[in-house]
C-alpha cells in the first residue's frame, strides 16, 4: 500500500474520531434514535423543576411539587368536568424528568406548516419556564419537536425519539398516581374513627397513649391502635393506583351505603422561622361494594384535606377519588368499642398504690389499708395486716393494676354491677385518688367484676375467691 493511501486513511480516521467526540455517535449508532447528530438537549435541571404542565387537545395534566403532599408531588387532572387531585409517586416524576433532561435531540430544519400535538411546560424553581412542543406526524421513528427556553423566538427545531414522545402523554401520566389510600398513616396519627355495622368508635392520642373517646372514655389496650394503623397503612392499590374507577354511580359501587367508614387525623409540627406551625391532615376512606366476583377487592373512596395554620392556602385537598383495591387487611377491623378498651382496669402500677380504701354502698368507710414506709400493710392507724389478709390485698392490687380481664364489656351508664359488694378506691401515699371501682360478685361466687363508668372488667378463676372472701370479711367486720 502506498504512503499516499495510508495517509488518506489516517485523515478519514481523524475526521470520524472528531465527529464521535462532538456528537457521541457514529453512523447509525444513535443515543435516542433521532438522527445522525445528537447535539441538543432540553435545558433543565431535574432538581430545579417544580411544575410540569402537559396539554394535548382538551386534556390537561399538571404535576407539581407540594410540601404538604405525602409524596412531595401532586397530580392534577380534569375528569367528567371535575378538577381532580391526588398524590403522585415521586420516583415516577423524577424518572420522567431525568428522561427529559438526558434526552439527546437531533438538530433539524424548521418546517413551514408545523402543527402542535402536545405541549409540555416546565417551571423551574427560579420562576423561569421551558416549553417543549411535540409536532404532529413523524419520520422513521422520529418525532419533530420545538424547544423554547424562555427567550423570544420561534424555538429550536429538533428530532426526538418516539419513546420520549410517549413518556409524558396525559394518559401515561395517570399511572403516576399513588395507590396508597391513606397516605398520612404513621407515627403522627392523632385520632382514628371507625364506623360500620351499626357501631362507631372514636380513638384519640393524648400524652403518647391512646384512649377511647366515643362512645365511652377509657384507656386503649396497648398495641391495638398501632395494629389498626398498620393495617390502614398497608392499603395500597399498587403502581398506577390499581383500578381507578373515576366518577361513577354510588349505587353501582356500593358507596351509597358503605360497609365501613374510616376517618384518620394526623398532626405535624412544621418548622417555620424560630418556631413551628401546626399542620392537620384529615383523611376519610369509605369502603363500598365488591369490585370483583372473587377475592377481597372492593370499591373505595378516599379523600384527604390538609390545613396548615398561618398558610395563605390553609386547605389543600386530595380527592375524593374512587378506586378498586384489595381490602383484606381490614377483615379484622371492627367498630366494636370492646375491642379497643384496655384489658386491665387500673391506670397505675400496683407498686405505686399507697392505700386501698373499701367503701360501703352508702359511701362509708369499711376499711382503709395503707402501706407503710417499711413495706408493711396497716389497717387504720395501728393494726398491722399480715397472713391471708395481706395476700388478698396484694392479689386485689394485681387484679386491678396488672391482670388482663377475661372479658371486657361496655354497657350503658345506668347499668348496675351484678352482685355489687362494695367500692374499692386506690390512693397514693399522699391521699390522691388513683382510681375507683365498683366491685361485684357473680352468682357462683368465683367471678369478680370491676366497673369504672360504663366499662366492666370480668375476671374468673379460683384466685378471685380469695379476694371476694376478704372483701366480705372486711364488710362484715
Amino acid at each position: 500500500m502506498s504512503g499516499r493511501v495510508v495517509l488518506s486513511w489516517v485523515v478519514v480516521a481523524a475526521v470520524l474520531s472528531g465527529v464521535y467526540l462532538l456528537t457521541g455517535s457514529t453512523g447509525n449508532r444513535e443515543g435516542a434514535g433521532v438522527g445522525n447528530q445528537t447535539l441538543l438537549r432540553i435545558p433543565i435541571d431535574p432538581a430545579r423543576v417544580d411544575r410540569i404542565e402537559v396539554l394535548e387537545g382538551e386534556d390537561r395534566v399538571v404535576v407539581e411539587r407540594a410540601g404538604w403532599s405525602p409524596t412531595g408531588w401532586v397530580l392534577r387532572w380534569r375528569e367528567d368536568g371535575l378538577e381532580m387531585a391526588w398524590a403522585a409517586r415521586e420516583q415516577r416524576v423524577r424518572g420522567a424528568l431525568r428522561a427529559l433532561s438526558s434526552a439527546r435531540l437531533g438538530a433539524r430544519d424548521a418546517g413551514g406548516d408545523e402543527r402542535v400535538e402536545r405541549a409540555w411546560t416546565l417551571r423551574l424553581s427560579d420562576g423561569s419556564r421551558v416549553r417543549v412542543e411535540l409536532l404532529e406526524g413523524g419520520v422513521g421513528g422520529r418525532r419533530g419537536v420545538r424547544v423554547f427556553d424562555g427567550r423570544e423566538g420561534e424555538g429550536t427545531a429538533a428530532w426526538a425519539g418516539r419513546d420520549l414522545a410517549s413518556a409524558l402523554a396525559p394518559e401515561a401520566m395517570m399511572a403516576w398516581r399513588d395507590g396508597v389510600a391513606l397516605p398520612r398513616v404513621g407515627s403522627g396519627a392523632s385520632a382514628v374513627t371507625i364506623e360500620g355495622r351499626g357501631a362507631r368508635v372514636s380513638l384519640a392520642r393524648s400524652r403518647g397513649a391512646w384512649y377511647v373517646r366515643e362512645p365511652v372514655v377509657a384507656r386503649c389496650e396497648p398495641g391495638v391502635v398501632e395494629d389498626v394503623l398498620g393495617r390502614l397503612a398497608s392499603l395500597d392499590a399498587g403502581e398506577g393506583g390499581g383500578l381507578w374507577v373515576g366518577a361513577s354511580d354510588d349505587a353501582v359501587t356500593g358507596l351509597d351505603e358503605p360497609i365501613a367508614v374510616i376517618e384518620l387525623e394526623t398532626t405535624r409540627q412544621i418548622p417555620e422561622g424560630d418556631g413551628f406551625r401546626r399542620e392537620v391532615t384529615r383523611q376519610r376512606l369509605e369502603v363500598g361494594g365488591t369490585a370483583r366476583a372473587a377475592g377481597a377487592t372492593r370499591f373505595v373512596r378516599a379523600r384527604s384535606d390538609t390545613i396548615v395554620e398561618g398558610s395563605p392556602d390553609p386547605e389543600r385537598r386530595l380527592g375524593p377519588v374512587v378506586l378498586a383495591m384489595d381490602v383484606s387487611a381490614l377483615s379484622k377491623l371492627t367498630a366494636s368499642v370492646e375491642a379497643y378498651v384496655s384489658r386491665t382496669a387500673g391506670e397505675v402500677r400496683a407498686a405505686d398504690v399507697g392505700a386501698v380504701r373499701v367503701l360501703l354502698a352508702a359511701g362509708a368507710n369499711a376499711g382503709v389499708f395503707r402501706r407503710d414506709r417499711r413495706g408493711g400493710v396497716r389497717e387504720g392507724e395501728d393494726r398491722s395486716v399480715g397472713g391471708d389478709d395481706r395476700i388478698a390485698i396484694e392479689a386485689l392490687l394485681r387484679l386491678i393494676c396488672e391482670s388482663p380481664a377475661d372479658r371486657v364489656e361496655v354497657l350503658g351508664a345506668e347499668s348496675a354491677v351484678d352482685g355489687r359488694v362494695c367500692e374499692v378506691r386506690l390512693e397514693s401515699l399522699g391521699g390522691t385518688v388513683l382510681g375507683s371501682y365498683e366491685v361485684g360478685v357473680g352468682d357462683d361466687g368465683r367471678s369478680l367484676t370491676l366497673r369504672d363508668g360504663a366499662v366492666f372488667w370480668i375476671f374468673e378463676g379460683a384466685e378471685r375467691e380469695r379476694i371476694v372472701a376478704w372483701l366480705r370479711r372486711v364488710l362484715r367486720d
